[in-house]
């Protein structure tokens, strides 16, 4: 399957199963419903398979590796803080409940 990189500044879900960040990429079915759409519409670009098969921009050790110490940031200041630190784009006037979904979208595609 080819790799597609998001371009939008929001977060993409193709069928509840693959969920691409911002600027990030990840393997995409172009056969699956609406993904001709976003690739005609330039949200999905054609990318190329990293040398190491892991998707553009996720780095090792990146993801969260669930320790005890780590703590899930609860507030609109701790939620900007970490999605800033995953280089995610969002609305400067987004809510809480924005943010909070854009950080639950990146930390499970950071887990895949």
């Amino acid at each position: 399957m080819p790799y597609y990189t998001n371009t939008t500044k929001a977060v993409i879900n193709i069928g509840g199963h693959t969920v691409i960040a911002p600027t990030k990429s990840a393997q995409v079915d172009p056969e699956t419903r609406g993904v001709q759409d976003l690739i005609k519409r330039g949200m999905l670009v054609e990318a190329e398979v990293p040398a190491d098969g892991r998707p553009a921009g996720k780095k090792r050790g990146q993801a969260s590796n669930g320790t005890a110490d780590e703590k899930e940031p609860s507030t609109v200041v701790e939620l900007k803080k970490w999605l800033d630190g995953q280089g995610a784009q969002y609305d400067a006037s987004a809510n809480k409940a924005e943010l909070q979904g854009l950080y639950e979208a990146l930390k499970a595609s950071a887990e895949q």
